[in-house]
């Protein structure tokens, strides 16, 4: 199985030194010793992309992602992004210095309600007790307060 991977090998490496120019030619396998050539010496599709990568230079590089950068906008586009970022960062800040303030305002909104709907259970009390006590005089000066409205409807009957 092993002669049959390394005589693919050989195949390959010798399609690729013909096709490619003098620069690229791929070593000979038959240099070293079987185990070593194994554990030691990349295959020939390794040995290729590894010649490829080398073809171009550093500079070469560097010119075509600046390129890049100049023809899609791209320092733009990561501006953009920055600034979002940095947006984002300064509302997450807020909303967490805002948050325990907003919590206590709603605790003592609801603090406020519960004592407003006493107050008001209080005073309802307050007018049957009088109704029941003193009834005329209090249809009365209900009526001079509020005009035609009733008592029962005040007390929701």
């Amino acid at each position: 199985m092993a002669n049959a991977v390394d005589q693919e090998d050989k195949e390959i490496e010798g399609e690729l030194s013909s096709s490619l120019p003098s620069a690229l030619t791929l070593t000979s396998s038959t240099q070293r010793p079987q185990e070593d050539q194994n554990l030691n010496n990349p295959s020939a599709s390794q040995t290729f992309c590894h010649n490829v990568v080398n073809l171009l230079s550093k500079d070469d590089v560097d010119a075509a992602i600046k390129m890049q950068y100049d023809m899609y906008g791209i320092n733009r586009v990561e501006r953009a992004n920055a600034l979002l970022g940095n947006f984002n960062r300064v509302g997450k800040r807020q909303y967490e210095d805002f948050l325990p303030k907003f919590r206590e305002h709603t605790r003592l909104i609801m603090d406020m309600k519960k004592d407003l709907e006493n107050v008001y259970k209080r005073i309802r009390v307050l007018k049957r007790k009088i109704a029941s006590q003193h009834n005329d005089a209090y249809e009365a000066a209900e009526y001079k307060v509020n005009g035609e409205a009733s008592f029962n409807e005040d007390l929701g009957e």
